[in-house]
């Protein structure tokens, strides 16, 4: 069977709930795992909140929820690249993203996912991905951990399989691996499953569970629409719903039997983007079914 977890910034349980709630939410569902994010984690004392900011954030307190809770965070969400006021600071960028792996070595993560900053790149600019990832890929080396990067279906630089297997190629490093998010692929005009999967296969080190379709208000409720657009393909332009895993585009299924026939051997992670009340709901009847078809 395959290691299921929840992502704890989609669709922004942290707006609602602490660390302790989320954990015990994750438990009611029969999951142990968390991707954490920094927004979960309570800064230190007198200390400012901002998006992706990693070094002002009280771990250890974080660790001893987790382990209270009974729930592991074997991947740690490194997010500074959505900072829009400071996203394009290359040097803030990767001293924040050194703080990331530094948690993730405390908090026992053998993964940290990464976002480039799509502010900053208007194409695959090989150089300036070098000057995001060289040191933190160096640092996280050391530590024994890996970093995996999203596919991101609004950034130039790696929103298409094409584009991500040229990055993984320049690298060819086993500890920079890319995440597989097949409707990401999806919502850029190219194709998640099989396409990207066969394009990338061998560099997939971590995977997101979500499901995309075109949103139309006659068909979907509209708490799955949150105001993403496609962005290549012959429906670029159109609305976005984010719905249950096994309702949307990408045959879910398939990819799940790939990944258990290719012994893939990491988490698969709820990444749920509507409104929060639905997708908690939602994220219910997936692990029911789930569990019905053997994958959990």
């Amino acid at each position: 069977m395959l290691k299921f977890a929840l992502s704890g910034t989609n669709p922004k349980f942290y707006e609602k709930f602490a660390l302790p709630e989320v954990c015990r939410f994750i438990r009611s569902i029969g999951l142990d795992a968390i991707e954490l994010v920094d927004a979960n984690i309570e800064p230190i004392a007198d200390a400012r909140r901002e998006v992706g900011v990693w070094s002002n954030l009280d771990i250890e307190k974080a660790r001893r929820t987790l382990v209270d809770e009974r729930v592991k965070a074997p991947v740690l969400q490194f997010r500074f690249a959505f900072n829009t006021d400071r996203g394009g600071e290359v040097d803030t960028h990767v001293a924040e993203f050194k703080s990331c792996i530094d948690a993730a070595a405390v908090l026992g993560a053998g993964r940290v996912l990464h976002y480039l900053c799509y502010s900053a790149f208007d194409r695959l600019d090989m150089d300036l991905v070098h000057r995001y990832c060289d040191e933190p890929l160096r640092y996280a080396r050391e530590k024994g951990i890996v970093l995996v990067m999203e596919n991101e279906f609004e950034n130039p630089a790696n929103q298409l399989p094409e584009k991500m297997l040229a990055i993984m190629e320049e690298f060819d490093d086993p500890f920079f691996l890319t995440n597989y998010d097949a409707p990401n692929y999806q919502m850029a005009g190219a194709e998640g499953y099989p396409y990207a999967y066969n394009l990338l296969k061998t560099y997939i080190g971590y995977a997101h569970l979500k499901n995309v379709c075109v949103f139309d208000p006659r068909f979907f409720d509209p708490r799955y629409e949150i105001g993403h657009t496609i962005t290549g393909g012959i429906y670029a332009g159109k609305p976005i719903a984010f719905v249950p895993a096994f309702d949307g585009v990408v045959n879910i299924p398939a990819v799940l039997d790939r990944l258990i026939a290719d012994g893939y051997d990491g988490y698969v992670t709820f990444e749920p983007h509507a409104e929060l009340g639905l997708a908690m709901e939602d994220i219910q009847r997936d692990m029911a079914k789930l569990r019905r078809l053997g994958y959990a």
